[in-house]
């Protein structure tokens, strides 16, 4: 009886702890920029990198977050916008497995 009751607590745990162990929430701290520059925008020749990191999303890039080693595309595109080519704090939520920051809200840094 207690290995039955056991069993099924642990499954339970799991079954719970599962989507946690992929997502982290919290306050990430990153550049806007680009996913096709990223961080090396002088080969656009398009002034500045605000301006650049608008031109490659007009193209077909997504709007990503930099936080220095890492570039992670971010879920809401549009609030992107407004914080093109600016250092930024992201309240969101990571998804390890597809590198997405799920976005709950962006402000400057």
């Amino acid at each position: 009886m207690t290995n039955r009751s056991t069993m099924r607590i642990l499954v339970a745990i799991l079954a719970f702890a599962a989507p946690l162990a992929t997502a982290n929430e919290g306050l990430m701290d990153g550049l806007i920029t680009d996913s096709m520059c990223v961080t090396n925008h002088r080969a656009m020749k398009s002034g500045a990198d605000e301006q650049c990191v608008r031109a490659c999303v007009r193209a077909g890039a997504k709007f990503v977050l930099w936080d220095g080693r890492n570039a992670y595309v971010l879920s809401d595109q549009q609030a992107a916008q407004t914080w093109a080519g600016k250092k930024v704090k992201v309240l969101s939520t990571l998804d390890a497995k597809t590198r997405e920051v799920r976005v709950i809200t962006i402000f400057a840094r």
